[in-house]
């Protein structure tokens, strides 16, 4: 029953991975960039560096990691260059960028 509830919460932990991801590569590029963020427009395209990095990092440190088999899969980043997405069951949502940040 427990891996069950734990495969069942798969999806949402990638999630909250990839925000974090989102959030790391939105910080390092606002350090880059005197404090700005970038335009919504074309923010995943403008951070996807500072995101491949982040990404790398975490992918690091998830090999490095020794889990149990029935944690295999489950903790998925998004790969750099593609849409950022979050899925929970059948259900799959995107990240957005509110403008009134930019």
């Amino acid at each position: 029953m427990g891996k069950k509830v734990v495969k069942g919460l798969g999806g949402m932990s990638s999630c909250m991975l990839n925000a974090q991801l989102v959030h790391t590569a939105l910080v390092d590029y606002a350090q880059d960039n005197d404090g700005k963020l970038p335009e919504a427009d074309n923010w995943q395209q403008d951070v996807e560096s500072y995101y491949m990095v982040a990404y790398e990092d975490q992918l690091a440190d998830l090999q490095g990691e020794d889990m149990p088999d029935f944690f295999e899969g489950m903790f998925q980043p998004a790969e750099p260059g593609r849409a950022l997405t979050c899925s929970f069951g059948d259900i799959e949502t995107g990240f957005a960028f509110n403008s009134d940040y930019a």
